[in-house]
């Protein structure tokens, strides 16, 4: 599985964790740190190179079993245009309004208020974080997984405000993306300590 990522710290740190928590699946991470329209570009580029180098090897079976490229809505120019290449290239997009953090509060609260930029979102993220945003940001969501996905979810399903391609701010679609992982990986959220 291959994860293309619009962040190159947070996000990186996350799925490192959740790789690092599933041992034995193949999970490929690749931080771009540009907007979505490159992170879907670099998404396809690694896809094709790892369907030739597999049909170089004589199996076409040995390839990625999905693709995801996880991107914020922030204020982007492209987010749409890039959304809907990653649609026709079949890639899957997992989607934060406004951004990343948002998904990383919804294991700690169940934040119903809009954010006015990205920058909020982020501020609040590091006051939950306290004084350090590295290791003890992912202890901060360890376990929490099923918490946070079903707040998520539930914000999808009954939006409460303005949404961009179906996600409400705050709001994301980072839990499909990681029940995908475990499903993909033959894992349940509380044997893997998510």
């Amino acid at each position: 599985m291959l994860i293309v990522l619009e962040g190159a710290k947070t996000e990186s740190r996350y799925f490192k964790h959740i790789q690092q928590s599933i041992r034995g699946f193949r999970l490929e991470i690749v931080p771009v740190g540009k907007g979505p329209e490159h992170v879907v570009a670099e998404a396809k580029r690694i896809r094709e190179e790892d369907r030739r180098e597999a049909r170089r090897e004589g199996d076409s079976q040995d390839t990625l079993d999905a693709v995801w490229v996880v991107v914020d809505v922030d204020d982007h120019a492209y987010l749409e245009e890039a959304i809907a290449a990653a649609g026709r290239e079949g890639i899957s997009v997992a989607l934060s309004n406004p951004c990343f953090e948002s998904w990383l509060i919804l294991h700690q609260k169940d934040r119903r208020s809009p954010f006015g930029k990205s920058q909020d979102a982020k501020r609040e993220w590091a006051k939950i974080c306290g004084s350090t945003k590295t290791q003890d940001e992912c202890n901060l969501v360890a376990g929490l997984f099923e918490i946070a996905d079903g707040r998520a979810r539930n914000g999808l399903d009954r939006p409460w405000g303005a949404t961009v391609a179906g996600v409400p701010n705050p709001g994301t679609r980072v839990g499909e993306l990681v029940t995908h992982i475990l499903d993909l990986a033959g894992k349940d959220a509380k044997s893997t300590g998510l």
